[in-house]
């Protein structure tokens, strides 16, 4: 078994938990106490609310998938063909979410050292 892509599928899972996780408890539970007529502010209709908020959580579900990826290809009953073409794959998605996360964020948020960490343990694998 491949102790990188284990690590690298177990740290996928604890992102994106604290990405649902806190997200709810952080943005959503705020933004919903702004205003009592919509959950938001007045120019965002409820529709447009529920669709932010499952967006926000498609993430986590989309990362789920990589994550059964990492831990799929963890297995060393997999051809390593297989493994060269698609782990690149994986690690550049992260690679490149990493760096829109510091651009996007300016740095200031955490969420981009997991995607870098998960990258490297990736090409690392």
């Amino acid at each position: 078994m491949n102790a990188f892509l284990v690590a690298a599928g177990v740290a996928t899972v604890a992102l994106l938990a604290a990405h649902s996780l806190l997200g709810e408890k952080l943005i959503f539970k705020r933004l919903s106490e702004m205003d009592t007529s919509t959950p938001t502010n007045p120019r965002l209709s409820t529709r447009h609310w529920r669709a932010l908020r499952a967006s926000w959580h498609l993430v986590s579900i989309l990362g789920l998938g990589f994550a059964a990826v990492l831990f799929a290809m963890a297995q060393p009953e997999l051809a390593r063909a297989q493994q060269s073409w698609v782990l690149p794959i994986i690690a550049s998605t992260f690679l490149v979410g990493a760096a829109y996360w510091v651009v996007a964020t300016r740095g200031k948020h955490p969420g981009w050292i997991g995607l870098l960490l998960i990258a490297a343990l990736v090409w690392r694998s």
